[in-house]
């Protein structure tokens, strides 16, 4: 089990991991190595077996970053967008599975929001956004199964939002380039769920 206190230590935030029997002993407590104040560093965690993804989109003008633990609090790797900008909200929403992170900036691209794709070694390989180019908040929410990715659009005035499921490919996660390529949504590799 693992609690998570954004707030805490000047709104630098920390988590706490216990463990998951009775009594519920405190095993760590999670803080950002380079912590500053307002990074709302664990606002958003995920827990995938012994690992532990926190953003702290609150980081350098709201610029963003995410961090990856071992529940001992050992830290395992330091995830940012590219192409990063203040304002993004990058590490807003986190999720992950046994091969890859997602990290959604919401206010990226002039608030039409993308979702970041890193191996599970940290390496970044793409950069997924909405093919239609129009704001809408694109990852207002993600969430990974081992096969597929859900991520969460928010909708503007006049233009509902839906979650568009996203599944990865060979081809795109094998990408040998240094710099991982934007991936529009398509009917080939996005869809729109009907809820």
């Amino acid at each position: 089990m693992q609690v998570c206190a954004y707030a805490a230590d000047d709104v630098s935030g920390a988590v706490y991991v216990y463990a998951n029997s009775p009594g519920y002993t405190l095993l760590s407590k999670l803080q950002a190595p380079d912590r500053q104040p307002t990074d709302s560093f664990g606002r958003r965690i995920v827990v995938y077996q012994d690992m532990i993804i926190a953003g702290a989109f609150g980081r350098d003008n709201q610029k963003g970053i995410a961090y990856v633990f071992k529940s001992d609090g050992t830290l395992l790797h330091t995830l940012t967008a590219p192409d990063g900008k203040p304002g993004d909200w990058f590490g807003r929403r986190v999720s992950m599975n046994s091969n890859y992170f997602a990290v959604t900036a919401m206010g990226a691209d002039q608030c039409l929001g993308a979702t970041y794709v890193y191996t599970s070694s940290g390496k970044f390989i793409a950069k997924l956004a909405p093919l239609d180019g129009k704001p809408r908040g694109y990852g207002t929410s993600v969430d990974m199964s081992e096969d597929l990715m859900i991520v969460g659009a928010l909708g503007t005035v006049g233009r509902p939002g839906s979650p568009l499921a996203w599944r990865p490919t060979k081809r795109l996660m094998d990408t040998p380039t240094a710099s991982a390529p934007t991936v529009r949504c398509t009917s080939i590799n996005c869809r729109p769920l009907r809820l």
